[in-house]
């Protein structure tokens, strides 16, 4: 008697083991069908799997009130599993293939800026060797051991006239652009007329 109570505990162990691993399965596909069903929505594709589900419902439907059945789910086919698993991974392929894109054109800027800064921080080291070379050391008085204000004022009025040049050299170059991006907008302008370019 002890032995069949125990065959039977067994036996309810084993088909507890059994629920629950199709509890799991049935939880993960449930997941992925959640995930499918929100990514869907997100890209209005609902619309479309309504109007096939309805489809196959309406016939399904005059075979169910025949039979008269008490099941009030459809179970997936293992295509329609297929497709829900694809199509996920397609959403995926594109989300990263997105996010690299974007993470791309993030380290480009990232490296610009980075080296816009090297160039200002050499920049800024070259003036502050020049301004230590030629006033703080070249421009004190060797009698009094002052630093003489006439080389100070003339090193700064001379950093001032070259920032006014490269401006000027700038201001150049934009109107050199700007007339350029012009001619070649007319020319596209007259093209566009004439009807060579295409789409």
């Amino acid at each position: 008697m002890a032995e069949a109570a125990e065959q039977a505990l067994d036996d309810q162990a084993a088909t507890l083991q059994q629920l629950r691993r199709d509890n799991e399965q049935i939880e993960r596909e449930n997941q992925l069908l959640e995930a499918f069903m929100l990514k869907a929505q997100q890209q209005g594709l609902t619309a479309q799997l309504e109007q096939q589900s309805t489809k196959k419902y309406r016939g399904a439907r005059r075979k169910k009130e025949a039979e008269a059945t008490v099941d009030t789910f459809q179970r997936l086919t293992d295509d329609e599993k297929g497709d829900i698993v694809s199509q996920a991974i397609e959403a995926l392929q594109t989300e990263i293939e997105q996010l690299r894109s974007s993470g791309n054109k993030d380290v480009d800027d990232i490296r610009t800026l980075v080296e816009e800064v090297d160039l200002r921080i050499a920049e800024t080291k070259k003036d502050t060797y020049e301004f230590k070379r030629d006033i703080i050391i070249g421009g004190e008085d060797p009698r009094t051991g002052k630093t003489n204000a006439e080389k100070v004022i003339r090193f700064l009025e001379d950093k001032v006239h070259d920032k006014e040049v490269l401006v000027e050299k700038m201001a150049l170059k934009n109107t050199t652009y700007r007339a350029a991006i012009q001619k070649l907008e007319a020319q596209l302008a007259h093209k566009e007329e004439m009807g060579e370019v295409r789409a």
